[in-house]
């Protein structure tokens, strides 16, 4: 009998809508149901995710809150308006539940004044807004990078110290996530708001409203353009990789049932080196791309950021099962098709 092989470009996009579907179903979010949920930068691959699963919760209403052009899943409202404008805000209904995803991430060290303003400014009008709303949960979405440079091969916990140089470019990101961190924990601690945080690793994954924006745009941006990519940061740097059903899955169940005042990591159990991701990804485009490693980036900061997850799985009973051999070539497919490249 003959084997018909798959296309591993299908089964990606259909893991994605599967996974999101079985999420929207889960009986985790059952608290979700017949609720308001307000997502405030939505239009990215998380949001667009995220959104999904929830048009599969009964009842569930779901707002996306974008300054983009965008078009949002079947069945959720848009809000177009910007996360710094108080405007925005008074165009929302009140909300049961809101999630906060608006931020700078790839070029954050090209726009320093804007990401600082948009992850601590927009986080501050987010925060009335839910206290306004007298709402049951706000996720504030973070990430692992607050944890800097680690050179070790011990696992990053929610409690482990920030490593980092004081003047640096590269840490104007990070240092504004941990800033907002820690001004979430005194409004919980001193208002009483329902907050919960959430460390993402590297996401990656489809639908972005801004593909180049992100990193693996980006990169696959780079190799197109030019048929070769050189390296900026060290090639053994390790990074957890984390497909963007995941990390909507761990986002949403944080939103649920997470104990607020709190941070969760999310992410898989996938690390890979910067070459060897890299690598990975061009080796998936349809034509030849060469993977440099100029002398620069063997000078680089060189981390070991293994991340653990096992405060997720037993508090949220969340479990990842997106893999890069089964989500990314889907990835780079959709990404070449909406670069146009």
């Amino acid at each position: 009998m003959s084997v018909v092989p798959t296309d591993p470009v299908a089964e990606g996009a259909r893991f994605y809508a599967d996974e999101l579907r079985d999420l929207g179903q889960s009986e985790v979010l059952a608290e979700l149901r017949d609720t308001t949920v307000v997502l405030i930068g939505a239009s990215g691959l998380l949001g667009t995710a995220a959104l999904h699963a929830l048009t599969h919760i009964q009842k569930c209403r779901a707002i996306g809150v974008s300054r983009r052009e965008w078009t949002p899943p079947e069945h959720v409202r848009h809000v177009a308006g910007s996360a710094t404008d108080p405007l925005t805000y008074s165009q929302l209904p009140a909300a049961d539940y809101v999630v906060y995803i608006a931020g700078n991430t790839s070029d954050a060290g090209a726009r320093p004044w804007e990401t600082v303003d948009v992850t601590l400014n927009g986080l501050a009008l987010a925060l009335a807004y839910a206290e306004r709303s007298n709402c049951r949960g706000l996720v504030f979405i973070s990430s692992t990078r607050v944890y800097g440079t680690h050179q070790d091969r011990t696992a990053l916990t929610e409690d482990s110290p920030a490593q980092c140089e004081v003047m640096s470019v590269a840490n104007i990101y990070d240092c504004s996530k941990r800033l907002a961190e820690s001004l979430l924990y005194v409004a919980h601690q001193r208002q009483g708001l329902p907050t919960c945080v959430i460390r993402l690793a590297n996401t990656y994954g489809p639908f972005s409203s801004n593909p180049a924006g992100h990193f693996v745009g980006d990169i696959v941006k780079t190799l197109a353009t030019t048929h070769k990519i050189d390296l900026r940061g060290h090639p053994d740097s390790i990074r957890n990789y984390c497909f963007v059903t995941d990390a909507a899955k761990g986002l949403l169940f944080a939103l649920a049932r997470g104990r607020r005042g709190t941070a969760y990591n999310i992410g898989s159990d996938e690390h890979r080196s910067n070459f060897d991701f890299i690598r990975q990804l061009a080796d998936l485009l349809p034509f030849d791309a060469q993977v440099n490693v100029p002398p620069a980036a063997l000078l680089a900061p060189r981390s070991e950021a293994r991340v653990s997850i096992d405060k997720a799985r037993r508090e949220l009973a969340y479990t990842p099962r997106g893999t890069l051999a089964r989500c990314l070539p889907f990835v780079v497919d959709w990404t070449v098709r909406a670069l146009g490249t």
